[in-house]
Order: C-alpha cells, then sequence, then structure tokens
C-alpha cells in the first residue's frame, strides 16, 4: 500500500495484481464503442485453500472506496476478477470519480452489456452469465489502458492460483444518427421504438418504429423521410443517416364548433352560400326541390340504414372520428365541397328510396361515379391518419361499380342490411299496412304481431317469398302500442 494510506497487519499487493492488457494498446486497435468479450478459466484465493472461480466467492462481498483517482466498487465477490479502464493520463486522487458499481445481487452480474466509464471500476468475473451466455464490455470513449485485478480484502498478503484471461475485441458496430422533426413543433410528436443506444444513435440494421401524435387542434398531414407508413405510424430501417419529419396541420377554432359532423356540413354550406336552402320537412317519397340538401334525409339514413350495419357504422365511424379534419378540408378545397355537394345531390333520390321507398330504384353509374370522386378527392387532401381510414373503406367496400343497374334494396344488402320495414300507415279497414324490402335470404318471411312484446302472433296471410311486399294487418288497431316484425323461416 502507498501514499498514506492505511493498511492491516501482512497486507501486501500482490506482485502479479493490477495486470496491464498490453494487446489492448498495441496489437488491437481500440476505439469508443469497442466491444470486448472475456474467457476467464483458472482459480486463485486470499488464502491456501479458499481458492475459487474468477466469478468469486459466494455471498462474500468486499467494497472498496475511492483510491489514488480510481473510482470505488461495491459488493463484488471475494477472488472476482475485476477490471477498469483508464486513459494515456496518470489518475488524478483529486478529481471526481464515477458513481460506483453495486453487483451485489446475482442480476446485476448477470449483465449482458455494461458499458463503464473511465476510472470506473467493474465485475468481470468469468466473463458469461450464470446461463452461459457471454457478457460484453463496452469500452468507453479515450480508453487507452486496461487493468484486470482480482477483489481483495484485508489481510490480502498470501493469495494463491491465478486466472487465465482471454479477451477477444470486436470493433464498435457501425451506428446512424436519427432525427425526427415534427413541424411544427407545436402540432404534435414523435415517438421512436426502440430508442437509440447510449451514443444517441441506431447500429446499421436496426428496423425503428415511429409514432405521430397530434395535439388537439391539429391533425397529423403527412410523413417524409420514412420507407413506409400506415396513418400515425411509419417504418425506417437505420441503412445510414435518417431524417424523419412529421407535418402537422392547425385546424382552426371555428372549424370545430358545431355539434356534429351533420351539423357540420349544414353550418358551413349555408356560410359559403353554396346550395344553402336545406330541406326540413318530414321524410317522404317525394323529392325535395331541385338542388336542394335534404340533411333531414341524411340523419334519417344515417340512424335507419347505415347505424344498422357493421359496415356502415364504420362509415358513420369514420365521419364523427375525423369531422374536424374533414369540415377543415370543405372549407378550404373549393373543389372538394364542389364534389361532395354533386354526390348528396346525385345520391339522395337513392337514399330517400332506401330509408322510405320500395327498395325498388336502381343506382345508376353517375352516382358511382359521384362516390367514387368525393372519397378520392377527400383521400388527395386528408392528413395520413384519414387517408388510412379511406383506404381500408375502399378495400372493404370493393368496386364499387358493381353496384351499377341495383336496386336500393340490393344496395343495403351490400351494406349488411337485408330487410327493411317502410312506408307504414293505416289502411282502410283501420289497421296497418306497411311494406317489406330488400333481398330476402334463404326460406320464407312471416309477418307477425304483439301487444305486449311477450306473445307474438302470426298475421293470417301466405308467407312471403318475393319482395318487395305489401303486409297488412286487418285488424283495427286497439288504443295501446302494437308491435310488429318480421320473421325469415328457414
Amino acid at each position: 500500500m502507498t501514499n498514506g494510506f492505511s493498511e492491516a497487519s501482512g497486507d501486501v499487493t500482490p506482485a502479479e495484481s493490477p495486470v496491464l492488457f498490453t494487446n489492448f494498446i498495441s496489437a488491437i486497435s481500440i476505439t469508443a464503442g469497442a466491444q470486448l468479450r472475456f474467457a476467464v478459466s483458472g482459480s486463485a484465493g486470499y488464502a491456501p485453500g479458499a481458492e475459487s472461480g474468477a466469478e468469486g466467492v459466494d455471498q462474500y462481498f468486499v467494497s472498496h472506496p475511492a483510491e489514488l483517482g480510481i473510482g470505488a466498487i461495491n459488493n463484488s465477490l471475494a477472488n472476482a476478477l475485476l477490471g477498469v479502464f483508464l486513459d494515456d493520463s496518470q489518475a488524478d486522487p483529486s478529481a471526481p470519480t464515477p458513481a460506483p458499481y453495486d453487483f451485489g445481487s446475482t442480476d446485476s452480474r448477470n449483465y449482458l452489456e455494461l458499458r463503464p466509464k473511465l476510472n470506473q471500476p467493474f465485475y468481470i468475473g468469468d466473463g458469461v452469465t450464470t446461463n452461459g451466455i457471454p457478457q460484453i464490455i463496452v469500452a468507453p470513449s479515450r480508453a487507452t489502458r486496461l487493468f484486470l485485478g482480482i477483489t481483495d480484502g484485508s489481510g490480502w498478503y498470501n493469495n494463491t492460483g491465478s486466472f487465465a484471461v482471454d479477451i477477444t475485441v470486436a470493433p464498435p458496430p457501425v451506428t446512424y444518427a436519427l432525427t425526427l422533426s415534427p413541424v411544427p413543433t407545436a402540432g404534435g410528436s414523435i415517438a421512436a421504438n426502440p430508442g437509440p443506444g447510449a451514443d444517441g444513435k441506431y447500429a446499421v440494421g436496426t428496423d425503428v418504429t415511429l409514432t405521430a401524435t397530434a395535439i388537439q387542434g391539429y391533425y397529423l398531414q403527412s410523413w417524409t423521410g420514412v420507407d413506409t407508413f400506415n396513418g400515425d405510424t411509419a417504418q425506417i430501417l437505420m441503412s445510414g443517416p435518417r431524417s424523419v419529419t412529421a407535418s402537422f396541420t392547425l385546424i382552426p377554432a371555428d372549424n370545430t364548433d358545431c355539434g356534429c359532423p351533420i351539423e357540420c356540413l349544414d353550418q358551413l354550406l349555408s356560410q359559403i352560400g353554396v346550395l344553402s336552402t336545406i330541406s326540413r320537412q318530414t321524410i317522404s317519397q317525394q323529392a325535395p326541390p331541385s338542388g336542394q340538401i335534404d340533411l333531414t334525409l341524411l340523419r334519417t339514413f344515417r340512424d335507419q340504414v347505415l347505424a344498422r350495419s357493421t359496415q356502415g357504422q364504420s362509415i358513420i365511424d369514420i365521419f364523427y372520428k375525423f369531422s374536424a379534419e374533414i369540415t377543415f378540408h370543405f372549407a378550404t378545397s373549393s373543389d372538394l365541397r364542389t364534389i361532395a355537394v354533386q354526390a348528396i345531390l346525385n345520391l339522395q333520390p337513392l337514399l330517400r328510396d332506401m330509408v322510405a321507398g320500395t327498395g325498388e330504384l336502381t343506382m345508376s353509374s353517375n352516382q358511382v361515379n359521384a362516390v367514387n370522386a368525393l372519397v378520392g378527392k377527400l383521400h388527395e387532401v386528408s392528413g395520413v391518419d384519414l387517408k388510412s381510414a379511406l383506404q381500408i373503406y375502399r378495400d372493404q367496400a370493393g368496386s364499387l361499380e358493381n353496384l351499377v343497374g341495383k336496386t336500393s334494396a340490393q344496395v343495403r344488402f351490400f351494406l349488411g342490411i337485408q330487410i327493411q320495414i317502410v312506408n307504414p300507415k293505416i289502411n282502410s279497414t283501420g289497421g296497418l299496412e306497411f311494406t317489406v324490402t330488400g333481398v330476402l335470404p334463404s326460406g320464407t318471411l312471416h309477418a307477425e304481431y304483439s301487444d305486449d312484446l311477450a306473445k307474438w302472433n302470426v298475421l293470417s296471410l301466405a308467407p312471403v317469398t318475393t319482395l318487395p311486399a305489401t303486409v297488412r294487418d286487418d285488424q283495427p288497431l286497439a288504443a295501446k302500442q302494437r308491435y310488429y316484425r318480421v320473421v325469415v323461416v328457414p
């Protein structure tokens, strides 16, 4: 012991410890990030008969304070092989030292990779985990020397045995920087999974998943610099330095202050003076005046047709989820407004027949073209999330051209709605009469009525085998409520 440090009786620094790994500075070129693997054999001990392998004596922990400019180490097993990296300069006893490692637990000694700092002692043991997995020590920046030693304790003077240490050094992996830029920064953020390494970079060949999150009031407009993307998620492969931008667009507050998308459309049309005369009349088979959008019809179609099928509900969900962005695009794109109005006006007769008609009106090529034009234009101007949702809708719907010439009842079937009761009215005998439309599955249809929902009675009429069909209940309606349903019997 030197430099005035106290020592126990008999304390001696063994002649062979510490050992400088000379190849570290001669035969092998080391740079920051070089990966060292250790293969250690042999046994050593702090006294005759107390030898152990390089992993140390189980449950015999020794700690050392910082000395002579070398950092402290806590709870290293006695007899264990240790290491410390130094640079070319003499360690300065007055300089701050790194925080000590604590190797008191099995998990702490079972590391797969360790990144010690200069002058920071670390546990090597036999160089493998308890499961036999080789461990990696990453050389710190400016390291030029590696010293190896054995964990000692008070009274260290009669040590025995030795360790043979083979060190394999691999150059640091090639890494590249990934620059993430949300634009504007107030619009949102980008998260990367996995995160970068300790040097803030990624190893070549790493697949990185990026997720963009828009701040409320913004939507994600586009990705640039990515390999692929699906909505707010993108993928890149680190094959070199990468720079990724997520562009967010602000939705002005005055585009989002209406209660629902239908109301937003109503307000927007009124503000811009496009076909702003809105029909509020009760739904009937009579078409509204030419050139007017019937919002009551649109709401009824939403609630009575679309909402009754999974595919139709998905259309509603898209409209509501992206209502603020859709309204923003209507407000800022005159082309989209024109196409949307043309599509709605084209479709209104078909929608009216689906809601309250016989189901016999056929879909024209003009109507299909109008829908395709609306979806296409919205897809063109939309942000990536809405664009992805529209593409899913397109994939599910398939080619709408197949609907040309189909009746509105068949279009309902396309939306997942097979049968619908429309046009109920009181007939001349005081009973209820209604029309059943749709596409009849295999079997026959029976109409039933009930006065209490507990017992259902079949109406006295022949089973229906084709649609549309008119169904009558010739019994005068009682004062209380009466319920009707249709049942398909195989």
